[in-house]
């Protein structure tokens, strides 16, 4: 019984210990794994079976000038943000002992 104590046998008690234990990991880990693509699978073909709804093109000068008038906000939107972005990067450092 002594034997079993060993330095050697005991490093080989750890790693079967370990390999134990990794196996039973994977196995739960695939069989959790599995429920899911089943769900995902359902899930795409209920939505693969749904038909598209008919999109009505409004090619209107009222239209356009509106979609340009949107654009143009966003492009001020965007300006604004891209100065503020330069403005931190271009911030100077403060040292802290000045303070």
């Amino acid at each position: 019984m002594s034997n079993l104590y060993k330095k050697g046998n005991s490093t080989l008690v750890v790693v079967v210990i370990v390999l134990i234990i990794l196996i039973a990991g994977l196995i739960i880990w695939k069989g959790k794994s599995g429920d899911n693509s089943q769900s995902a699978a359902a899930t795409v073909s209920s939505v693969a079976t749904t038909t598209p709804k008919k999109v009505v093109l409004d090619s209107s000068d009222a239209s356009i000038e509106a979609d340009m008038v949107n654009i143009d906000t966003d492009l001020k939107a965007f300006d604004s943000d891209s100065a503020q972005i330069d403005a931190g990067i271009n911030d100077k450092v403060i040292s802290q002992e000045s303070l």
